[in-house]
């Protein structure tokens, strides 16, 4: 039932190899957009980053993992290949993420989550949202920032998308919205887990003024709004109060969702 209410919110599941086609009738199209449910111990790894990515040492056994699933969407992917292999030509200040440096502490095996490149910071980073229908929107057509704005502000440090490395600061964006399935699944927040190219960040210690939300936003995406390895800096680190800490991507090829996480806390 829980598969059923994902595939008619979030998006539809991959067919199994084989599928229960006819001989006579032809399988449809597959969507751009599939989902895959994640095995137990890949599910079991990601509850596992949740409560040791939380910077306060807090998290430990707050949040407990429903339902993991991948998301794949070639056409995503490709941009943010494109986007990666442009930023590679840049020379990046390198810096660690809290998210990558609790996936060693969990004591978990997270080969399949895929190499991440140092080089360039690409960083997994949590984004919260509220509503099951938000997830599947940004799973079947990426991040778009006509949207930024809808669900809170435009952005304390300019308008963007806003991920975390702490998952406590993107659950209390999740926090908002909880769906009940069923009485097994009740009280279910969702979560994204994506993949960010962060390369080098500008890092602000308070919050700007209007006008200069506009030059960072001009200064990120560089000559012509072409993410790359032209700009001044590629991602803002916000860091004007001690409880967040919030990376903000303000172009749409440089974060790939990954992971759609169905939750309690």
């Amino acid at each position: 039932e829980l598969d059923d209410h994902v595939q008619q919110h979030i998006g539809r599941q991959a067919r199994p190899a084989g599928g229960d086609v006819g001989e006579d009738q032809e399988a449809p199209a597959p969507p751009e957009h599939v989902l895959t449910a994640c095995p137990e111990a890949e599910r079991d790894a990601i509850e596992a980053l949740m409560n040791h990515s939380g910077a306060s040492g807090q998290g430990l056994g707050r949040y407990r993992v429903a339902r993991a699933y991948r998301t794949r969407h070639p056409t995503l992917f490709r941009r943010y290949d494109r986007a990666k292999a442009a930023l590679q030509q840049a020379t990046i200040n390198r810096r660690a993420a809290a998210t990558s440096q609790a996936m060693l502490a969990s004591g978990r095996d997270f080969g399949f989550f895929g190499d991440l490149d140092p080089t360039v910071n690409e960083f997994p980073l949590w984004h919260g949202t509220p509503s099951f229908e938000k997830a599947g929107g940004i799973c079947s057509s990426g991040f778009d920032i006509s949207f930024v704005g809808s669900t809170t502000d435009s952005g304390w440090y300019s308008p963007g998308f806003y991920f975390a490395d702490d998952v406590h600061i993107s659950h209390d964006y999740a926090s908002g919205g909880t769906r009940s399935v069923n009485s097994k699944y009740r009280g279910l927040h969702v979560m994204l887990l994506c993949r960010a190219l962060c390369g080098n960040q500008r890092r602000m210690e308070r919050l700007p003024g209007e006008k200069e939300k506009e030059q960072l936003t001009a200064a990120c995406l560089g000559p012509g709004g072409a993410f790359g390895p032209h700009s001044e800096f590629h991602s803002i680190l916000g860091m004007s109060s001690s409880a967040y800490l919030e990376y903000v991507c303000l172009h749409r090829d440089q974060v790939l969702p990954e992971y759609v996480i169905l939750y309690t806390a």
